[in-house]
């Protein structure tokens, strides 16, 4: 049975390092300090053909142990875990095994821990309270080289845009912003609308105040569920 996803994804932001697609068996490590959640997730997951589990950990700690013996090609992987931070985890996959990719599963859908877990390096974030499609949905969409942010999760950030417009932001912020979260330089960006790299880097502090976030995942991420990073229609 193929899973399709059921939300759209953050396509070409800079919220995670897209990349291309696993070829061959998607290789799979489960984390979590709970063993019957562990069990729960391993059943489900076992649904999709796609994806074969090959161990589980239960601590960041016992994961780096784990990653290094198994070579999955993809983690999911829990927030509160005893031991070291998810985070240091995370990073350090992302410094010497850039190919793997992480998805975190968690209780936690506040701003704080979406972010920490964007800026580590994760490339999906899917709570629990998901469905089960749900949440096979959103593995294999990183799996594709895509990141995700599940339904749930993007519903949580896009509660504090209720009354925002998109007119608060004028449309040469957004064309910054835009270009930035595409990967652009800020030297390329400010050589294309005839500006400067600081005023560049100035737009982006300012859209950083206005959404009230301190990285530029946050401001990405933000931006996104508040409808200002979808495609120009035409």
């Amino acid at each position: 049975m193929t899973y399709t996803a059921p939300t759209p994804t953050l396509d070409a932001l800079s919220v995670a390092t897209l990349r291309t697609p696993i070829e061959g068996p998607i290789r799979l490590v489960i984390v979590d300090d709970h063993p019957v959640m562990r069990a729960g997730i391993r059943a489900f997951l076992s649904a999709a053909p796609e994806l074969e589990i090959i161990g589980e950990a239960e601590s960041a700690d016992d994961a780096l142990v784990q990653v290094e013996r198994l070579r999955p090609n993809l983690v999911l992987i829990d927030v509160s875990m005893p031991g070291s931070p998810v985070t240091k985890a995370i990073a350090h996959w992302r410094k010497t095994l850039p190919e793997l990719r992480t998805v975190v599963l968690s209780a936690h859908g506040d701003q704080e821990h979406i972010y920490a877990m964007l800026n580590a390096g994760a490339l999906g974030y899917i709570l629990k309270d998901e469905h089960p499609r749900d949440i096979i949905a959103g593995v294999l969409a990183v799996a594709r080289g895509e990141a995700w942010l599940s339904g749930l999760v993007r519903a949580k950030l896009a509660d504090r845009h209720k009354m925002f417009r998109s007119d608060d932001i004028s449309a040469f912020e957004r064309h910054v912003l835009k270009m930035v979260a595409g990967r652009k330089s800020n030297e390329e960006t400010a050589a294309a609308l005839a500006i400067t790299p600081e005023d560049v880097d100035h737009v982006i502090k300012r859209l950083m105040q206005r959404f009230e976030v301190t990285t530029f995942t946050g401001l990405v991420t933000e931006a996104w569920v508040a409808g200002l990073l979808q495609p120009d229609k035409k």
